[in-house]
């Protein structure tokens, strides 16, 4: 009888750790890093701390990049736009910039980043203080700038005022939240005694691409026109409307 009842106890445990295992399996599978949230281009200096691999995100007139860097010299790195031209800065030399260049060595412009999805773009520098180079226009690949393929938009409306549209890469790695523009037609008149209804289009675009969302909510309730007509003691409201 004391075996008997040991052996059920051991089942009982087995099969209370079984239901323990399979109801975490769904919250691994549903565990997901969180999307680097890209900076824009043209905004303040960023930078990254560099490692093999490392990658800084940003976005450009809402094309979304991923810049990965070899042959650095510094700790921390980032892609500036200085005036015109792209360029590498480091917060270990504040005061300094180097321009990036293309093979050929011509300084290279925001406006020479690649626009197809997936496509990349190889640039150089022929600094020191920024990367390995050993001298002038002895130039070495620091930087791979890579076109990012994103999906579908996350859209978040403000009332009716204004809408952004959030965009993450198809790998999950990284995101841009974009502005949108808002335009408006009016679907049923309002009466003096109804809301009209009015539809919100809002549109974006990422990627050379365009989004775009609707909304239909309540408009106001149109001007009251109303004649009155008396009969005894009595007054009569009729609307025009």
């Amino acid at each position: 009888m004391k075996m008997k009842k040991q052996l059920t106890n051991r089942i009982l445990s087995l099969v209370l750790a079984l239901v323990m295992v399979v109801g975490l399996l769904p919250m691994t599978a549903l565990t997901a890093y969180a999307a680097t949230e890209a900076k824009d281009l043209a905004g303040k200096r960023q930078y990254i701390t560099y490692s093999s691999g490392a990658a800084q995100y940003f976005f450009y007139k809402n094309y979304l990049y991923k810049a990965v860097y070899t042959n650095i010299n510094v700790s921390e790195i980032g892609i500036w736009q200085v005036g015109s031209y792209l360029a590498l800065w480091s917060p270990e030399f504040p005061n300094s910039h180097t321009p990036l260049h293309n093979e050929s060595g011509t300084w290279l412009k925001p406006e020479a980043l690649p626009k197809d999805q997936n496509s990349a773009l190889e640039c150089y520098s022929n600094s020191q203080m920024f990367s390995t180079s050993a001298g002038d226009r002895n130039y070495v690949k620091v930087v791979t700038i890579t076109c990012m393929a994103v999906g579908d938009p996350v859209w978040n409306w403000n009332s009716t005022a204004s809408a952004t549209a959030r965009f993450t890469s198809t790998d999950g790695s990284a995101a841009m939240t974009v502005d949108a523009t808002i335009e408006s037609v009016e679907q049923t008149a309002a009466s003096c005694l109804e809301k009209g209804k009015v539809t919100y289009t809002a549109t974006a675009t990422a990627n050379g691409q365009t989004y775009t969302d609707t909304k239909t909510a309540d408009g106001a309730v149109g001007p009251h026109n109303c004649t009155y007509s008396s009969l005894g003691n009595t007054i009569t409201e009729t609307c025009n409307n």
